[in-house]
């Protein structure tokens, strides 16, 4: 646009966003188009447990949840491990993950960088890990 020109707008139409979690399945299927992931995949902050669900039912993929209670989770059959994101490790061992999700968690920390070296400890090589945050401003 030109200084002195008028913004042309477009048509008025319905726009359909997608969920957080649609976009972050989708992310990891186009990730893996075309070898399906086996293995095990871990939700850091996984809250309610909604997104390891929908893992688990999509991709077949034995789930692994930590967060820093475990009082969130509503589905009985997932196990959280708590852990303290600002202070601790992850609790598992070296390349344990074909997948991390990291879905609006990591905008609550005081310090990035060690729970992103922790993230890459924990996945395999040639691993998928999926981050989101609302506040990119933050990091």
């Amino acid at each position: 646009m030109r200084q002195g020109e008028k913004p042309k707008t477009a048509p008025s139409r319905k726009l359909s966003a997608p969920t957080i979690q649609g976009a972050v399945l989708d992310a990891i299927a186009a990730a893996n188009i075309h070898s399906p992931l086996p293995g095990e995949a871990l939700d850091i902050g996984s809250g309610n447990g909604e997104l390891v669900g929908a893992i688990r039912a999509r991709f077949g993929l034995r789930t692994s949840a930590c967060d820093y209670t475990n009082a969130l989770m509503k589905d009985p059959t997932q196990r959280v491990d708590v852990v303290d994101l600002n202070s601790d490790k992850l609790p598992y061992l070296d390349g344990r993950f074909c997948l991390v999700t990291c879905i609006e968690t990591i905008e609550h920390l005081e310090q990035t960088r060690p729970l992103l070296r922790e993230i890459f400890r924990v996945l395999e090589p040639g691993g998928v890990a999926v981050i989101s945050t609302p506040n990119i401003l933050n990091l």
